[in-house]
């Protein structure tokens, strides 16, 4: 990897980790304000917020220890597709957008960076919805490889050329920023791990899609 592109990737990654976690972070601690103001008796409103907050905090934190991070869980195990499954499910995405992804049957092993690849893409299509619509995942075995596929439906749903170079992994080092820097992370890894990513547009639909090789 160029090292000047491999600076500014984990700059912007820890960027973009800060920005979606501020939110959270925040609402607990507004939670937290509250219920020391009020005292012995915080009522339910304030412990829901700093419970709600919580969980979503947490949900992120995961998802980004496994989609920015080695990929391995607490036992040392590399995560699989089943984890990228689970944490993709488990994202908050708020009320205005759905997220599915049938389960499949026994799950071809795929190498744990097939696993940030899926979670790369992933959120690459969550900022493709404009904060509104459906997105949908889906994993089958071709072969000696899986083929996962992200679709994001809404009104609002763009590919904008900026992320399209960053996923063909031809983006500038100037070029990137916090929105792009997942894809242009997975345009990397896709490279490293012989993984192929193909991206398609259409009004209102965007369909990103890779081919991982099972591991060994």
């Amino acid at each position: 990897m160029n090292q000047a592109i491999e600076s500014r990737l984990i700059e912007l990654l820890n960027a973009r980790l800060c920005h979606d976690l501020i939110s959270p972070v925040s609402a607990i601690n507004n939670g937290i304000e509250l219920i020391v103001e009020l005292g012995d008796d915080p009522g339910g409103e304030a412990l829901g917020l700093v419970a709600i907050s919580a969980k979503e905090a947490a949900r992120k934190l995961q998802f980004f220890r496994l989609a920015f991070g080695s990929a391995r869980l607490p036992s040392g195990a590399a995560a699989g597709l089943t984890e990228a499954r689970t944490a993709l499910l488990e994202w908050p995405v708020g009320e205005r957008i759905s997220v599915s992804w049938p389960e499949m049957g026994l799950p071809p092993a795929i190498p744990r960076e097939g696993a940030k690849l899926m979670l790369l893409l992933g959120l690459t299509a969550l900022d493709c919805l404009g904060g509104a619509g459906r997105l949908s995942f889906a994993a089958e075995a071709v072969g000696g490889a899986v083929r996962w596929t992200a679709l994001a439906k809404g009104e609002r749903a763009v590919l904008a050329g900026d992320m399209a170079v960053a996923l063909a992994g031809q983006a500038a080092v100037g070029d990137l920023s916090a929105k792009t820097a997942p894809a242009a992370y997975a345009a990397l890894i896709a490279t490293a791990v012989g993984a192929g990513i193909s991206s398609a547009a259409a009004p209102g639909e965007i369909r990103l899609e890779c081919l991982i090789p099972s591991a060994a």
